[in-house]
C-alpha cells in the first residue's frame, strides 16, 4: 500500500507539473486511452492535441471547433473511438481513425478514402494522402507518457482500494491474532505453572517409589539369603549325621591301623611300578605311531614318483617312435641325395656356358650403346642449338611486334590528342611544320613545356560562373559572423564580470562562514577536551576559493600540532567538534550519527554525551544515535532496538528512559 501511494503521489505530481498556463486548456488534458492504446491515440492527434477547444472561429486563435460528423472509419481494423475517452469536439477526428496491426497498415493505406487515418497500437500512423509516420519518430512523446501515466493512475487507484481492503482485513486479523496470542500466552503461562506443579508432584512420587522399590529389593534379598541359610544348615546337619554313621561303620571294618598302613605302602609301590611300565609302553606306542605315519608319507611319495616315471616312460616311448620314423625318412632323403652331385655338376657346366654366351652379348650391346649415346649427344647438342636460335628469333619478333604496337598506340593517341586539343588532323600539323620557316623546337623541351602549361591550366580549375554570387554570400556571412563575434565578446565580458562578482561574493561568504565555523570549533574543542585550544587555518593560497584547510589543535598538556599527529581518540573528538561546528552554522531539526563513539573509551564517550546535551540546548535539534556503547545508551532519552523473542521472529522494542527515571523517582517518593 505504501508503494502504491508513493507511486500515485509521484504520478500526480508529474501530471500536475505538465499542466501549465499554456497547456491547461489543451484537449489532451481531457483525453484518456485504454491501456495499450496510448501510443495509437497520440499518433492519431500528434501536436494537434495540444490545442484547446474553441467556442467560435477567430483568425488569431488555434484550436478545435465542434463540427458534425461527415465520414466514417475505414473498413479495416476497429474504430479508435471504442478505446478512447475524449471531448465531443474530437468526435470527427476519431470517427475517421481506425486501429490496425503494424503488418496490415502499409497495405490498408492504399484503400483509404480522403480524410481517413490508420494507427497501430505501437504508434505508427498511415494517412489517406500517403503520409506515414513510424512509432520510433515519437519516442518519448509527452502525450504518450501522459496517457500512460493517467492509465497507471487508474490502475493504482484500483490497486490502492484493493490494498486498503486487504490492509483492513489484515489489521482485523492482526487484532484477532494479537488477542488470541495474548490469550494463548496467558493460557500457556498458566499451563506451564500447572505443568511445573505436576512435575514437582511427580518427581516427589517418583523419588518415594524409588526408595520403596529399593527397600523392597533389600528386604527380598535378605529374606532369600536367610531362607537359603536355613535350608543349607538343615542339609548340612543331615549330611553330617550320615557321614558320622558311615565313618563309624568304616572304622569298625578297618581293623588294625598299622597293618592297613603297611598294605597301603605296598600297594603304593606296586602302583608306581605299573605307572612306569605304562609310561614306557605309551612312549613305545607313540614312536610306533610316528614311524607308521612317516612310512605312510614315504609310501605316498613313492606312489607319486612311480606314476611320474610311468608317464615319463610313455613319453620316452612316443619320442623313440618319432625318432625312428624321422631316421627312416632321413635315410630315404640321403639315398635320394646321393645322385644330386652329378646333376648339380651338369647344371653348373650348362650355366657356365650360358654365362659366357651372355658375356659376349653384353660386350656387343655395350659397344652398340656407346655408339648410340655418342650419336644421341650430338643430336641433343644440335637440337639445343636450334632451340636457342629459335627462342632468340621468337624474342626478337616479339620485341619488334611490341615496338610496332606501341608505336601504333602512341600514334593513335597523338592523333586523338591533336584532334581534341587543337582540333586539327595529324596531316595538317605535319604540313604546318614542314616549311623552312617553321619553328624548330626539340621534342623533350616541347613536351616539358606542354606538361607545364597543362598543369597551370588544371590548377586554375574550371570557370566559376557563380563567383560573384558566392562573393556576396561570403561578405554577408562575414558581416553576420562579425556581429556574432561582437555579441560573443560582449557576452564574454558580461560572463567575466559576473564570475568576478560571484567570486567576490563567494569569497565574502566563505570567509564569513569560515570565521563562524572556526569560532564554534574552538569553543566545542575546549568543551570536549576540558581545556586546550584549536583553530582552523586556510593554507596553500591567499585566495579563499583556492586555499586548503588545516586543523591546528593543542589538547591540554600538549604543544600545538596538526590533526595527523594526534591519537585516534583525540582525532575522533576533534572531528566531532568540527562536524558539530558546521552543524551549528546551519542546524537541521534532526541529526543522525552512526557509530561515532566506536573509537572512544568510556571517559571520552562521557564527554561526547555531554557535548550532545550542549548541542541539544544550543541547536534545538533531535539527535538519533546508532551505537553499541552502554554509556551512550544510558545517556539517551529513548532506546529503540530489535530483539528475537522466539526463534526466527524479530520484534521492535522501545524503552523511554526519561519515563523510567520519573517512575523510579515516584516510587522512591
Amino acid at each position: 500500500l505504501n508503494a502504491v501511494v508513493a507511486e500515485t503521489e509521484s504520478l500526480n505530481r508529474a501530471v500536475a507539473s505538465e499542466v501549465t498556463a499554456d497547456t491547461g486548456a489543451a484537449v489532451m488534458t481531457r483525453m484518456r486511452a485504454a491501456p495499450g492504446y496510448e501510443a495509437a491515440l497520440a499518433a492519431a492527434f500528434g501536436e494537434d492535441a495540444a490545442a484547446p477547444e474553441m467556442q467560435g472561429f477567430s483568425e488569431k486563435a488555434r484550436g478545435w471547433l465542434a463540427l458534425k460528423l461527415l465520414g466514417s472509419s475505414p473498413q479495416i481494423g476497429e474504430p479508435l473511438a471504442a478505446h478512447v475517452e475524449a471531448p465531443a469536439v474530437l468526435a470527427r477526428r476519431l470517427a475517421v481513425t481506425s486501429v490496425v496491426s503494424r503488418t496490415e497498415g502499409a497495405e490498408a493505406q492504399k484503400s483509404l478514402k480522403p480524410g481517413q487515418f490508420l494507427v497501430s497500437p505501437e504508434g505508427d500512423l498511415w494517412r489517406w494522402d500517403g503520409f506515414f509516420s513510424g512509432a520510433d519518430t515519437r519516442a518519448g512523446d509527452p502525450a504518450v507518457i501522459r496517457l500512460a501515466r493517467l492509465n497507471r493512475l487508474d490502475t493504482l487507484k484500483n490497486e490502492q482500494a484493493r490494498a486498503e481492503t486487504v490492509l483492513e482485513e489484515v489489521k482485523r486479523k492482526l487484532d484477532r491474532d494479537e488477542r488470541g496470542l495474548a490469550d494463548a500466552q496467558l493460557a500457556e503461562s498458566n499451563a506451564r505453572a500447572e505443568h511445573q506443579k505436576v512435575q514437582d508432584i511427580a518427581a516427589g512420587a517418583a523419588r518415594t517409589l524409588a526408595d520403596a522399590e529399593a527397600t523392597l529389593v533389600r528386604l527380598r534379598a535378605a529374606y532369600t539369603q536367610i531362607s537359603e541359610s536355613i535350608s543349607g544348615q538343615a542339609g548340612a546337619e543331615d549330611r553330617n549325621r550320615e557321614a558320622l554313621s558311615a565313618a563309624a561303620a568304616a572304622l569298625e571294618e578297618i581293623g588294625d591301623p598299622v597293618s592297613l598302613r603297611e598294605e597301603a605302602d605296598t600297594a603304593r609301590y606296586t602302583l608306581a611300578g605299573h605307572r612306569r611300565t605304562y609310561a614306557e609302553a605309551k612312549s613305545g606306542y607313540d614312536e610306533l605311531v610316528a614311524a607308521e605315519r612317516a612310512r605312510s608319507g614315504r609310501l605316498e611319495i613313492i606312489k607319486r614318483d612311480i606314476a611320474s616315471w610311468r608317464d615319463r616312460a610313455a613319453k620316452a616311448r612316443a619320442r623313440t617312435s618319432d625318432l625312428e620314423n624321422r631316421r627312416v625318412a632321413t635315410g630315404q632323403e640321403r639315398d635320394a641325395a646321393k645322385s644330386a652331385p652329378g646333376q648339380v655338376a651338369a647344371l653348373r657346366d650348362e650355366l657356365i656356358h650360358d654365362l659366357e654366351v651372355a658375356a659376349e652379348r653384353v660386350a656387343k650391346a655395350n659397344d652398340a650403346l656407346a655408339a648410340a649415346e655418342a650419336i644421341s649427344r650430338q643430336a641433343s647438342k644440335a637440337a639445343s642449338e636450334a632451340a636457342n636460335a629459335l627462342s632468340a628469333l621468337r624474342e626478337s619478333r616479339a620485341r619488334a611486334d611490341a615496338i610496332a604496337e606501341s608505336a601504333m598506340v602512341r600514334k593513335s593517341e597523338a592523333a586523338a590528342a591533336l584532334r581534341e586539343e587543337i582540333r586539327a588532323e595529324p596531316a595538317e600539323v605535319a604540313a604546318r611544320f614542314a616549311g623552312d620557316d617553321a619553328p624548330q623546337v626539340a621534342v623533350p623541351d616541347a613536351e616539358s613545356r606542354l606538361s607545364k602549361l597543362k598543369i597551370d591550366r588544371e590548377r586554375l580549375g574550371a570557370v566559376n560562373l557563380r563567383a560573384g554570387i558566392e562573393i556576396k554570400e561570403a561578405e554577408t556571412e562575414r558581416e553576420a559572423l562579425g556581429g556574432e563575434r561582437d555579441d560573443l565578446e560582449e557576452a564574454i565580458g558580461k560572463l567575466r564580470k559576473g564570475l568576478s562578482e560571484l567570486n567576490k561574493e563567494g569569497r565574502s561568504r566563505l570567509l564569513t562562514a569560515f570565521e563562524e565555523v572556526n569560532g564554534h570549533f574552538s569553543g566545542l574543542f575546549t568543551h570536549l577536551f576540558d581545556g586546550g585550544s584549536a583553530r582552523l587555518e586556510l593554507t596553500e593560497s591567499d585566495d579563499p576559493l583556492q586555499a586548503g584547510l588545516e586543523i591546528m589543535c593543542e589538547p591540554p598538556g600538549k604543544r600545538l600540532q596538526s590533526l595527523s599527529l594526534m591519537s585516534g581518540g583525540e582525532q575522533t573528538l576533534t572531528a566531532l567538534a568540527l562536524i558539530f561546528a558546521v552543524f551549528l552554522v546551519n542546524p537541521a531539526p534532526v541529526c543522525v550519527l552512526d557509530e561515532v563513539d566506536a573509537p572512544l573509551d568510556d571517559a571520552n564517550v562521557a564527554r561526547f554525551c555531554d557535548l550532545l546535551d550542549e548541542m541539544t540546548r544550543r541547536a534545538d535539534a533531535r539527535f538519533l544515535i546508532i551505537t553499541h556503547h552502554a554509556v551512550t545508551m544510558a545517556r539517551m532519552n529513548r532506546l529503540f532496538g530489535v530483539t528475537m523473542v522466539e526463534r526466527g521472529v524479530s520484534r521492535l522494542v522501545s524503552v523511554d528512559l526519561g519515563a523510567a527515571v520519573e517512575l523510579i523517582g515516584t516510587e522512591a517518593a
